[in-house]
């Protein structure tokens, strides 16, 4: 038996098994195998990169069609529409919610929501406290909870907000303009 290690994980193994005598395998029939596994780690390897690659290449392709559909735009409100719309279908998102700060008001104010294929206009507000409570538990901008109802840095938005909202999963990421 000889495994096929692929990033220090063993991701597979090759057997030689032999049934109708017993064998005795020759050194050269070993080493054979080994270089065989070997060749095959570096296959895998090879095959990795290639898929990053060409998940590279669909990003920047993707982020290329949105900055487009921006570039035709001079609103704000337009740019968050096409923003919201063209995330929402590419991530499969059950809902997609652009927020913004009304700094007179010292509100977050949702700009749009993408659901169902559509982007709606939206007027619900947060408070400035509870936005700030939540991106402090942002790691460089980004929250991410697979499932919010077993994540304890969820907890204290379950009631308020996740549950209501009916969010089993969260991604929350912040986008700043002029330094804000």
């Amino acid at each position: 038996l000889a495994p096929i290690t692929y990033q220090n994980h063993t991701v597979a193994a090759l057997a030689l098994e032999q049934f109708d005598r017993p064998r005795e395998f020759s050194d050269e029939e070993t080493k054979l195998i080994q270089l065989v596994t070997e060749q095959t780690a570096v296959a895998l390897y090879k095959a990795e990169l290639f898929r990053e690659a060409q998940e590279s290449a669909r990003r920047e392709s993707f982020i290329s069609h949105i900055a487009h559909g921006i570039n035709q735009s001079n609103q704000l409100d337009e740019i968050f529409q096409i923003l919201a719309t063209e995330l929402g279908k590419h991530l499969q998102a059950d809902r997609l919610i652009i927020t913004r700060l009304d700094e007179d008001k010292s509100l977050w104010v949702n700009q749009c929501v993408y659901s169902d294929g559509k982007v709606q206009r939206s007027a619900r507000t947060f408070q400035v406290e509870d936005y700030l409570e939540i991106a402090a538990l942002a790691e460089h901008g980004v929250i991410r909870s697979d499932d919010t109802e077993n994540d304890p840095r969820m907890a204290g938005y379950l009631d308020p907000f996740l549950r209501p909202a009916g969010a089993r999963a969260f991604l929350f990421a912040q986008g700043a303009h002029n330094g804000k």
